[in-house]
């Protein structure tokens, strides 16, 4: 075409609505093949994840690179690395306390045990009622359908008694050796059982328990006798739970050496994990009238176990509506509620025994009586009037076990 006649022709020109059209055709077609390419990566990135071949590194898995076969590797890079996640399954060897002679004046315990313990081991009582909550203890079982417990701190093993007593695998953990030698399960006829203990002193090194993850860590008056320069030894056997209860002191007593407000263990914990429950917490706090739990207790859920199959059991409520203002019942199992789909066995919680409790009650009166009977006479000796106020003893304690 020549010049002339180019310029003869007339020229085409597009209205803006079509011009607008053609621009969202070229740019859907460029984003449609950017796309493409996109998922295209995405997929064999998807698949190498999958497979374990990706030369990615995982950013959000601390442990990615730490072995994973119950070594002494695995766990040194579990103790030195992120507690995010449940420790692995084989723990640490325990520690036993260092014995001492009881020539040292910081050694003078008044009522404390801990004969031939170091000062920061021992400040358990012959029985510290305070700690004792059988309507949280209850619930424990049924509401919460606890199965499987740890007892951290467990002194005499008092309350993995009455845990073990209901059928309850339950399992303690103590650095007192004075404590762990005068365990008293065979005082409420469940002798034998004492490989269920074990001697560890968290300043000596950490520990939790070989085996799987458990339901629940029972750890009253215990988080105020470690300092925090050990916390990381302790916390696995908190992070191996699907459920934390814990209490922190308030005031002095046998090396108490983290006193703080609720908000400093909060904060403590929940940095590791743990997420705290207003509302388990307040139920608990309720369940007992005075005494530790009724100041301090704090109950945590803890994800990463609490997800795992092997805990789906816990929260126990039954599912069936029945009637109205009336608890909710067992589908399948309630006469109301037969025609409706049961649960598997599994999910149902330990069902109370009477008859353990009473045996763990006889238990508790015998101590008492002669917990008073000892300070009677020790007043009788000092020329003084009996005085049950300064025993350390609850007045509410004949209200504990009503069967006895």
């Amino acid at each position: 075409m020549t010049a002339a006649a180019a310029a003869s022709t007339p020229q085409y020109r597009a209205s803006p609505r079509r011009r607008v059209f053609h621009r969202a055709v070229v740019i859907g077609s460029v984003a449609a093949a950017a796309g493409l390419a996109a998922a295209s990566v995405f997929s064999a990135h998807s698949v190498a994840l999958l497979s374990g071949s990706s030369d990615r590194p995982r950013q959000n898995d601390a442990r990615q690179d730490a072995p994973r076969d119950g070594s002494a590797a695995e766990i040194a890079a579990y103790v030195s690395g992120s507690m995010a996640v449940a420790p692995p399954f084989a723990g640490p060897p325990a520690l036993p306390s260092v014995r001492v002679e009881d020539n040292d004046d910081r050694l003078k315990r008044g009522h404390y045990g801990g004969a031939g313990d170091a000062a920061h081991l021992g400040g358990f009582t012959e029985l510290d009622e305070d700690g004792i909550a059988l309507e949280l203890w209850r619930d424990m079982l049924g509401h919460y359908g606890i199965k499987t417990l740890m007892d951290l701190g467990c002194g005499r093993g008092v309350s993995t008694a009455w845990f073990l007593l209901q059928g309850v695998d339950a399992r303690c953990a103590e650095g007192s050796h004075d404590a762990v030698e005068r365990n008293m399960f065979g005082e409420v006829g469940i002798g034998g059982q004492e490989d269920r203990v074990t001697e560890h002193d968290f300043s000596r090194g950490p520990w939790w328990p070989t085996g799987p993850t458990c339901d629940a860590v029972w750890a009253v008056e215990f988080l105020e006798h470690v300092g925090r320069n050990y916390h990381r030894n302790y916390f696995p056997v908190l992070k191996k739970a699907a459920l934390v209860f814990a209490t922190h002191s308030k005031w002095g007593g046998w090396h108490h050496v983290e006193v703080h407000d609720e908000h400093w263990w909060r904060n403590r914990l929940e940095g590791h994990g743990l997420v705290f429950s207003e509302e388990l917490s307040s139920r608990a706090r309720e369940s007992q009238r005075v005494g530790h739990i009724k100041r301090s207790m704090m109950v945590f859920l803890n994800p990463s176990v609490l997800s795992l199959p092997a805990h789906s059991h816990l929260f126990a409520e039954p599912g069936c509506f029945d009637l109205k203002n009336r608890p909710k019942v067992d589908c399948g199992v309630h006469p109301r509620a037969i025609k409706e789909t049961k649960l598997p066995d599994e999910y149902f919680p330990i069902k109370f025994v009477q008859e353990g409790e009473d045996r763990w009650c006889t238990f508790i009166n015998a101590a008492r009586k002669k917990i008073v009977e000892e300070e009677k006479a020790k007043f009788a000796a000092a020329g003084k009037e009996w005085d049950k106020k300064k025993v350390f003893l609850r007045q509410y304690s004949s209200f504990l076990c009503h069967s006895q």
